[in-house]
């Protein structure tokens, strides 16, 4: 299967007890091809998207 123009957005952090313990986080993940298999994921990201880095430290174009 391939899922193409994924966005994955909202977190919400809750306690060990199941209450909610902060507001929710949104985690804007833009994938622009998702290729699903049984037991795969493969992403493919924007060129020059690094996801892991702070924001400090992406590119600046």
């Amino acid at each position: 299967m391939i899922l193409q123009n994924v966005n994955m957005s909202t977190k919400v952090p809750m306690s060990s007890k199941g209450k909610q313990l902060f507001k929710p986080v949104n985690k804007d993940r833009y994938i622009s091809t998702m290729f699903l298999s049984k037991n795969s994921v493969t992403m493919v990201l924007n060129p020059g998207f690094n996801p892991w880095l702070p924001p400090t430290l992406k590119k600046k174009e």
